[in-house]
């Protein structure tokens, strides 16, 4: 006969004949039997209240518009507080024998543990994963834990702290309970996220436990079962939403928040609207105003919640840690969703947009960028710095690939083509929307290192505006722009190749990080070898650092790392003989940069040239770094970053020390990478400081984490306004791209295969020089090879020069 345990049990059912049979099975085959159940049926019409009285006995029966806190509370009114544990149960939900035992055991193994949930998947698809805890931002917006319709495959299954769990197999401490008087039965809904709210407020810890399992059929929420004089499902829980926002907030953040909802209704309503969802954007204009229409039920809900917690719980410092520390909701790496699972119903494309934090934060950046480049925007080509026009077809990139072989033209090639042809429009959409693109990209890099939404995209906005990429932008560097966007993508790709065991998991992720190597290298030969030198050093210490029984499978992750660093060799020959030679102009890409610049700017990811940023921007992004090396439990992952970011800083150097014919290099791509290894110690530093801040006593640690932590959050807002003031233009600005006089162009017109050759000098007496036809010089035009022709036109060699002009197809000189 399985253990009693001192739990108690309350079943609350609402016409849930379809899924009751069920729950009652699931509840009697548990490994562990509660001390008491207390059974509640409010008012069913279809036999639930039979079917509970058959299995449990009696069955408290209140009124059909009883909401389920106040059924609960009802419950445990009638019954005595013998017992430590409240279990909460719904008519629609079947935990698995063992999810009590698992939770109690969660429990004993985390003392300061008040509310524990189990891993909820769905009714009919099990398989599927529901919710792992749960949480909120700052517009209202629910998360899960998991992402829409993804499989359960133990990615998880390890206990974390959450905001709050569902109340649906949830086990709350009694005392707690009584404490904090329980569900608040003025929220008709996000009843458990309030609940969750307020334990952590009160210095209590909130429990997700993935190791154990629930079935939920979420017959509320899904509509399957509408509530009794209440407004529908999706319009209830936005109310409550908005409620609960505002009822936990402070004053100050109260002044702010309430227009930031009322713009976030108005943008949903609009949404809705486009998708011709007239009752939804009526329902979501309202909403607010519905809410704010009744001032004295918002003011008892946060009168009710500035109560003093009694002592047992914590202290009001404590309490004070935990309310910021709960604001910081939690996540985790996602998988993608499998096709054997039945189809869900999920919202259209413009609510999830306004819904998502990259999505909003993607918009926030697009904003910026398009103040910052206000000069850059309206007809012509842009062109400048290392930027030429960019020619009117992707037929003639196509062209030139063919007869030159250079990877870079065909990668520009290719970006042309997936603009239907239009190159300039490839041109424009990759430099002015660098600093969004990167933003997103380095937000989803971001959430597989660290659960807090608010990290991810503290995280995506530092990246985007780094230095580096408003560097990029101003001189019209085409790769280094493409490598800021991708390198947080490709970063992540090799991290997963370099775990991924060829045995059991093919060649695959090889392959693809591969391709991506090859993508990145055609446009910016030098990822190639930096790729070499973390990858293929990663491996190598990886091997020497295994164990006899480890080294198999090391060695073979080692030869997965190889195939992706042979892939970009193999598919780019001939041009690729040049990565192997690790110099010349095309592999460093030189221009635009300072040759006198100071090693200690690079260490504060200053690139120099054109688009710098005030040199002390990024001092606060080091400072946390560094923090992140004193984080204990994820200290390795630090330290991986700062073996990325010293890998980045030192290729920096030698290349801010180099010449390519005569000409500094810019050292901005390995600086991309250095910075990517800083913010990923930051992140683990600001995830231990959250922890840290909630265990420790008021003192100058503290004092010093506030100053860091304001410090860091600066740095994108203050990049973003130094780079709005100044511009995004630099040598980059919007031309028309023929230089020639019309003449010229006519004659050149005229004579297919005659060009013109353009000679201009730099500032230190060299002579630099360009060939063009008719349509002008053009992005993707080769580099001719006219060294020897300039040097003879330059010389007093009179006849000889002209000839050797001639012979190379040169009409035109000016």
């Amino acid at each position: 006969m399985p253990a009693r345990v001192p739990v108690t049990a309350v079943l609350v059912a609402h016409d849930g004949s379809r899924w009751l049979p069920t729950a009652l099975s699931a509840l009697a085959a548990s490994t562990v039997t509660p001390a008491r159940v207390v059974a509640v049926d409010t008012g069913s019409t279809d036999g639930s209240a039979e079917l509970l009285r058959r299995a449990v006995g009696d069955v408290l029966e209140l009124p059909p518009t009883t909401s389920y806190a106040a059924a609960v509370a009802a419950a445990l009114a009638e019954v005595p507080a013998d017992t430590r544990w409240v279990w909460l149960l719904h008519d629609d939900c079947a935990p698995d024998p063992g999810t009590l035992a698992g939770l109690l055991r969660a429990a004993a193994q985390h003392p300061a543990a008040a509310v524990l949930g189990p891993k909820a998947v769905d009714w009919d698809a099990p398989r599927r994963l529901v919710e792992i805890g749960c949480s909120t931002d700052v517009l209202g917006v629910r998360s899960s834990g998991v992402e829409p319709g993804e499989p359960d495959q133990g990615q998880y299954d390890a206990v974390r702290p959450v905001l709050a769990v569902g109340t649906a197999g949830a086990l709350v401490r009694r005392d707690v309970w009584d404490a904090l008087g329980g569900l608040d039965a003025a929220l008709p809904l996000r009843e458990d996220l309030d609940l969750g709210w307020r334990a952590r407020a009160a210095g209590a810890e909130v429990l997700a436990v993935p190791t154990t399992r629930m079935r939920h059929a979420r017959a509320v929420t899904t509509g399957r079962r509408p509530l009794a004089g209440a407004p529908r499902p999706a319009v209830l829980d936005r109310r409550s939403a908005l409620l609960l926002l505002l009822a936990h907030a402070p004053v100050l953040r109260l002044l702010a928040l309430v227009p930031l909802l009322a713009l976030s209704g108005l943008l949903r309503a609009g949404a809705a609207l486009a998708g011709r969802q007239v009752h939804e954007a009526l329902d979501e204009a309202s909403a607010l105003p519905r809410v704010l229409a009744r001032p004295g039920r918002l003011h008892a809900l946060r009168r009710a919640r500035r109560r003093t917690t009694p002592d047992q719980l914590a202290s009001a410092t404590a309490r004070l840690r935990a309310r910021a520390v709960a604001l910081l909701d939690r996540g985790g790496p996602r998988a993608v969703p499998t096709l054997d699972e039945p189809a869900v119903e999920r919202p259209g494309l413009l609510r999830r947009l306004t819904r998502s934090p990259a999505a909003v934060l993607g918009a926030g950046l697009l904003a910026v960028a398009l103040l910052a480049g206000r000069d850059l925007l309206g007809r012509g080509a842009l062109a400048g710095g290392r930027l030429l026009p960019a020619p009117d077809g992707a037929g003639g990139l196509w062209s030139a690939y063919a007869s030159a072989g250079d990877a870079s033209i065909g990668a520009l090639a290719l970006l042309a083509t997936a603009t239907l042809g239009r190159p300039g429009l490839a041109v424009d959409l990759l430099l002015l929307g660098t600093v969004p693109l990167a933003g997103v990209a380095a937000a989803w890099a971001a959430a597989r290192v660290v659960g807090s939404r608010v990290l991810q995209v503290w995280a995506g906005a530092t990246w985007a505006l780094l230095p580096v990429a408003t560097g990029a932008v101003a001189a019209g560097r085409l790769d280094a722009a493409a490598v800021h966007v991708a390198l947080p993508l490709l970063l992540v790709l090799s991290h997963r190749t370099s775990r991924a065991d060829p045995r059991t998991e093919g060649w695959a992720p090889a392959w693809r990080l591969g391709l991506a190597i090859t993508l990145l290298a055609a446009l910016a030969p030098v990822v190639w070898p930096l790729a070499v030198a973390l990858l293929g050093g990663g491996a190598a210490l990886r091997v020497a650092a295994s164990s006899a029984a480890q080294r198999p499978a090391a060695r073979r992750r080692a030869q997965g790392c190889a195939l992706a660093l042979a892939v970009p060799v193999a598919l780019l020959v001939p041009w690729s003989t040049g990565l192997l030679e690790l110099h010349g102009p095309g592999l460093v890409g030189p221009g635009l940069a300072d040759p006198s610049l100071p090693a200690w700017h690079l260490l504060l990811l200053a690139p120099g040239g054109p688009g710098a940023a005030p040199l002390l921007l990024t001092a606060p992004l080091l400072v946390a770094a560094l923090g992140g090396l004193l984080r204990t439990r994820r200290a390795p992952v630090a330290a991986a970053g700062w073996g990325v970011a010293l890998a980045g800083l030192a290729a920096a150097t030698v290349l801010a020390r180099t010449t390519a014919d005569g000409v500094a290099v810019w050292p901005g791509i390995p600086l991309d990478l250095a910075a990517a290894g800083m913010l990923l110690a930051a992140l683990i530093g600001a995830e231990g400081l959250q922890q840290g801040l909630a265990r420790s006593t008021f003192g100058w640690r503290q004092l010093s984490a506030v100053a860091l932590v304001v410090a860091a959050a600066a740095v994108p807002l203050l990049a973003a306004a130094d780079w709005v003031r100044r511009g995004a233009d630099g040598p980059l600005q919007r031309v028309h791209p023929q230089p020639l006089p019309a003449y010229a162009v006519a004659e050149l017109a005229a004579a297919p295969g005659q060009r013109a050759l353009l000679l201009a000098e730099r500032p230190d007496g060299a002579v630099t020089y360009a060939v063009a036809d008719a349509d002008g010089p053009r992005l993707g035009d080769p580099p001719p090879a006219l060294d020897a022709v300039v040097s003879d036109l330059l010389a007093p060699r009179g006849v000889p020069a002209a000839a050797s002009a001639a012979s190379a197809g040169i009409v035109l000189i000016a």
